[in-house]
């Protein structure tokens, strides 16, 4: 902490921390192997002030998601999407599914995919969080963002909440896959074909607002709503 007599006693310390006292700053130190005893991950936190965020609410049913973010870009943009479940600790089970993020978007004639997880020598960490940085150029064709469970055959029900952040404008719609269209996610060649997909309402919270029904929403910038579900208002 910053009021603890160690950083007089250990200068060299200091010195590579670039501590200074008194600044109040909320940071603390901790040593490497206290970090391994009492944690068990730890993600990066971005500062994006200026990014706007939509957070979007999901369902994995049956191993096929509720919904598919369809992503589209007018201009080249970074984004941000993360996927988080609810909070196991101090639950009974406190354990997490195995989902990640898809990212489909045009190659060539057809698709191809970018999984949000790198394997590590065949094995996938299952936790609460998990975060996609991306990078989108405009094209004719749409980006879609896919939820997916790891567990291909487990084909259980999960709730979850995905978030996107962005600099620039982009417009998202929602739209609903099939269990035939969701199948090839596990095959090579990967074959994707979003073409007459239904669209669907799902409950969107736009920079912290009221969530409320939507079908398409553009943020970025200044967000604006293009397509709300009548009467559909919902309470956080």
């Amino acid at each position: 902490s910053d009021k603890s007599s160690l950083w007089e006693e250990h200068p060299e310390t200091k010195l590579k921390c670039q501590f200074e006292k008194g600044t109040n700053d909320g940071t603390f130190w901790m040593s490497w192997n206290d970090v391994r005893n009492h944690f068990t991950g730890g993600t990066v936190c971005y500062a994006k002030p200026h990014y706007e965020e939509i957070r979007v609410r999901a369902q994995l049913e049956g191993g096929v998601p509720s919904l598919i973010i369809k992503i589209s870009v007018k201009e080249s943009t970074r984004m941000f999407a993360t996927l988080n479940q609810i909070d196991q600790r101090g639950g009974k089970e406190g354990k997490y599914e195995s989902l990640c993020l898809s990212l489909v978007y045009p190659f060539g004639k057809g698709y191809t995919r970018q999984n949000d997880l790198d394997s590590h020598k065949g094995s996938y960490l299952s936790c609460r969080d998990l975060q996609f940085r991306i990078s989108l150029s405009p094209c004719k064709q749409s980006y879609y963002l896919v939820p997916l469970d790891v567990e291909e055959n487990k084909g259980g029900d999960f709730s979850f909440v995905i978030s996107l952040f962005a600099q620039k404008p982009v417009t998202v719609s929602f739209v609903k896959p099939t269990g035939d269209l969701m199948k090839p996610f596990g095959f090579t060649p990967f074959r994707f074909n979003p073409c007459g997909l239904p669209s669907v309402s799902a409950e969107v919270q736009v920079n912290g607002a009221d969530s409320t029904m939507l079908s398409t929403v553009s943020f970025g910038a200044t967000w604006k709503v293009l397509n709300k579900a009548p009467d559909a208002t919902v309470s956080q």
